[in-house]
């Protein structure tokens, strides 16, 4: 057989051109820290068929013609156009193409034990377009538990910051989304020191992405609810009136007078903002629904507070409106990171 028909090169100008495996950025790693050796690579038990697959590291796999076909369209169109030889090589390694096979076989179950074994596996489903593997690998990556029912090793809550960098290298959206939003509060990215960001094993552009949005939000959470002086800040004017000000003879609220005659900012309105700025720098905007309500607001800053002025004045629909107002500003501005806004 010529190399121009060979099974090898039919392989790469099939692969190649139009769909390219992805290629990951580099890594940042430290002198000293690199895992231990891998095991030698083996074929896992695949010693039947009609076909051997060599991996690019010398592992020879057995396989049969069919299977193959009914699994990947790049094998089926190799087989159907081509007299192929008993033995194909192929430019995977010895873990990418195990994977392959236990998706291929109906009595094999497919094993991903790490981020890395996912990277692998997501490249060579995408290599020979098969798109169910792609699927079902999404699916664990945004599932807490594997199929025996243990937390799944490669479920973004494990490692929410790597999985980010895997699905944004793939162009899986939702998943990315998803990742980067669990990020909030579990990574303070912004708190990092130069070694710990250095021990994240992503690549150079995932961590500037991650880096830059929770900068952002940061920045947007502060803007929206703090500022020296209160009427004059974005909260302040969510609202066309100003009935969340009280009389300057309330005595909780009088040595907070501000630049209006005879008016005071309620008590629990500085309380309140300072408390969400805390909370939304733990937790993503969706989970702290109920702090925008009066009734939290009553439990936790006036049950038991020596401001009879605020208790009286909280309880209207102004203030609910406000509360609203903020909570939609807030969520206009904090939007996922994968249309290049902010994560909620």
């Amino acid at each position: 057989m010529s190399s121009l028909h060979s099974p090898a090169s039919l392989v790469d100008r099939t692969i190649s051109p139009s769909h390219p495996i992805p290629t990951p950025s580099p890594s940042i790693s430290l002198p000293g820290q690199e895992p231990p050796p891998p095991p030698p690579p083996t074929n896992d038990g695949f010693v039947e068929g009609d076909v051997s697959l060599c991996s690019s590291d010398g592992v020879e796999f057995k396989a049969y013609k069919l299977i193959l076909r009914l699994t990947s369209p790049i094998f089926s169109d190799m087989f159907s156009v081509a007299s192929v030889e008993d033995a194909v090589t192929l430019n995977d390694d010895a873990q990418s193409i195990a994977m392959m096979l236990q998706f291929a076989y109906p009595d094999r179950d497919l094993i991903v034990p790490s981020f890395d074994h996912l990277e692998k596996a997501l490249g060579i489903a995408r290599k020979y377009h098969i798109d169910r593997m792609t699927e079902a690998l999404r699916l664990r990556l945004r599932s807490s538990n594997d199929v025996t029912g243990d937390l799944s090793p490669i479920s973004m809550s494990v490692d929410p910051i790597r999985a980010f960098a895997i699905a944004r290298q793939f162009g899986l959206v939702e998943e990315a989304k998803a990742a980067s939003t669990m990020t909030i509060g579990e990574f303070r990215i912004m708190d990092m020191s130069d070694t710990d960001l250095h021990s994240l094993a992503i690549d150079l552009e995932s961590m500037f992405i991650l880096y830059r949005m929770h900068a952002r939000r940061e920045a947007i959470i502060t803007e929206t609810l703090l500022a020296t002086n209160f009427v004059d800040h974005p909260a302040s004017a969510f609202s066309d009136h100003q009935a969340w000000l009280l009389p300057s003879e309330c005595p909780e609220c009088a040595p907070r007078s501000i630049d209006i005659p005879e008016k005071a900012l309620p008590f629990w309105t500085v309380q309140w903002t300072r408390h969400m700025r805390d909370m939304l720098m733990r937790k993503p905007l969706k989970d702290c629904s109920e702090a925008f309500s009066i009734g939290y607001i009553m439990d936790t800053f006036l049950k038991r507070g020596p401001c009879p002025g605020c208790q009286r004045s909280i309880w209207c629909t102004e203030n609910e409106q406000w509360l609203e107002a903020v909570r939609s500003k807030l969520e206009d501005q904090l939007v996922d990171v994968a249309s290049v806004r902010i994560v909620l």
